[in-house]
């Protein structure tokens, strides 16, 4: 960076220099402190977008759609909610994801207990997590059952996969509208 000391190779600085490193220094100061100001306005211009895009979406036209025909959208894209042990956002259903678009779609997916009836037990932990959601979110309504796990041919993990779906069952056959099996078998 420019200073206004003497030049090395001469001893003597002109005022016309000496004005002009100064001014240098004065755009330096102005460009810091516009860039603060640029990223105030940022700010706001981010702020208002958000203001302007949530007086706008009542009008759109998604919102006219009746709660009840709403239901049907979300029924018809409805999916077997999966339970596994390291289940990760990235493997979401069709319904999960209507819980994010807006309160509304959170408001009529929670409310349409249809939605969550019909689910995939891929391992025990998948046995564990399905406990813990019936207990939360779906006490009574009947649900369905599709068993997706792989028999391991290692009879400790097997049991415990077996107690544990027993003890499940039993606790929930009231409430069982059908249980199906896709139990794979691997080649040893």
């Amino acid at each position: 960076m420019l200073q206004s000391l003497p030049c090395q190779w001469s001893g003597v600085v002109s005022p016309e220099e000496l004005h002009a490193v100064d001014r240098f220094h004065q755009v330096i100061s102005d460009i810091t402190e516009m860039t603060a100001k640029l990223d105030e306005v940022k700010i706001e211009r981010e702020r208002l977008d958000k203001r302007i895009f949530a007086l706008r979406a009542p009008r759109a036209p998604i919102t006219r759609i009746p709660d009840e025909i709403l239901e049907m959208i979300f029924e018809s894209g409805a999916e077997t909610v999966p339970m596994f042990h390291n289940r990760q956002d990235s493997d979401s259903t069709f319904q999960e994801h209507c819980l994010q678009v807006c309160q509304r779609w959170r408001r009529v997916c929670t409310s349409y207990q249809s939605l969550w009836t019909s689910y995939s037990i891929h391992d025990i932990g998948g046995i564990c997590q399905l406990e813990l959601y019936l207990a939360q979110h779906n006490k009574t309504f009947p649900i369905s059952i599709e068993l997706q796990e792989a028999i391991t041919c290692h009879p400790r993990n097997d049991v415990l996969f077996i107690r544990a779906l027993s003890k499940f069952f039993a606790s929930t056959s009231k409430r069982l509208a059908s249980v199906g099996m896709g139990i794979v078998f691997p080649h040893v």
